[in-house]
This record gives C-alpha cells, sequence and structure tokens, in this order.
C-alpha cells in the first residue's frame, strides 16, 4: 500500500495527489499494466468511423459532370486525364500535373470527401484544406472549401461545446433581485 511509504520519497505532487485520493478510499495498490483493466480501457483510442469513397459513384458523378466539361474544353494549369483506378474496372478524371495523381471530384462527391477527412483528427480549417488539395482536385477547391464548406462543419461541431446564455429581460428590477435577502 502506497501510505506505508515513507513520504519523504515524494514529490509533493504524489503528495497532494494521495491526499486527494485518501478523501475516497485508503485501499490503493499498484496493478500492473496487463492486469489493470481500468487503465486499459482508459487508454484505448477511440475508433474513427470514416466511409471510404465509392470510386464507382465518383466515375458515374464525372460522366454527368458539368465542370468537368468545362475544365476538358478550357485551357487550365490542371492536367486531366482519364485513368484506372489500381485493382478495380473504374475509370477516373486525375489530375497528373503535380507529382501526386489527384482525382477530380465532382459536386456530389465533395462534402464525404471534406467531411472525412476531417473527421479523422478534428484539425482546423487550414489543415484541413491543405489535406484535401493534396489528394484530390476540383475548381476553385480552397475558396469554396474556406468560405463555404470547412467552417459550416467546424462550426456545427464547436455549437456543441457552447454555453447558452438566457436573453436579458427588460422586467427585472434590481430591487426585485434582494427581497428574500435576510440581514441578521
Amino acid at each position: 500500500m502506497l501510505f506505508h511509504k515513507k513520504i519523504e520519497k515524494l514529490s509533493p505532487r504524489q503528495i497532494n495527489n494521495l491526499n486527494f485520493i485518501a478523501q475516497f478510499t485508503v485501499d490503493i495498490k499498484y496493478i500492473s499494466g496487463k492486469d489493470n483493466v481500468v487503465a486499459d480501457a482508459f487508454s484505448r483510442i477511440e475508433s474513427t468511423s470514416t466511409y471510404p469513397l465509392a470510386y464507382e459513384d465518383i466515375g458515374r458523378s464525372q460522366q454527368n459532370d458539368e465542370e468537368l466539361d468545362l475544365l476538358l474544353k478550357e485551357p487550365t494549369s490542371l492536367t486531366l486525364k482519364k485513368l484506372q483506378v489500381p485493382n478495380t474496372d473504374v475509370m477516373l478524371y486525375c489530375d497528373i500535373s503535380t507529382q501526386v495523381i489527384r482525382p477530380y471530384i465532382p459536386k456530389t462527391n465533395r462534402y464525404q470527401v471534406f467531411r472525412n477527412l476531417y473527421e479523422l483528427a478534428h484539425p482546423g480549417v487550414r489543415a484541413t484544406v491543405r489535406l484535401i488539395c493534396s489528394r484530390f482536385v476540383w475548381p476553385k477547391m480552397k475558396t469554396l472549401l474556406i468560405l463555404q464548406d470547412l467552417p459550416l462543419l467546424v462550426r456545427n461541431r464547436k455549437s456543441f461545446a457552447m454555453c447558452t446564455h438566457a436573453p436579458r429581460s427588460s422586467k427585472c428590477q434590481t430591487s426585485d433581485l434582494f427581497i428574500s435577502t435576510s440581514i441578521l
């Protein structure tokens, strides 16, 4: 038991922690890592649930996408080429102008892309934009992500933790606040 140890050997932080724990129990025992079920449960990483991108859906959406048609007809900095997704029969338009091949994502699939990447670790807006831009491509993506989509996703996530305040009432007067107070 820890209470039988000499206090001189403990640091001030350990003494404070033991004093706090002693308020609730006096039976404190060391349990090794394998047998400590509680510490093992608290140390586990919560599993993340992301939905894999369905490249078949992206391929079908690319066939009907007007933005893609404009990109293919007009000269841009993107070099779009139809490539086959490895281990599938799906053909996707991808940007090959950089060292990383980035698939073109139509409007209908964009929300799923940035939701999956944002929900991995909930990084900030800039980090998420950088992550998405390094792996995927679509027209005006930085502007759309920063101004429209990501702030909504981040705001929705933060709204759960925000405090709500009661609206101020003009009917309440300061004289009413001290009616029930009695002075001895």
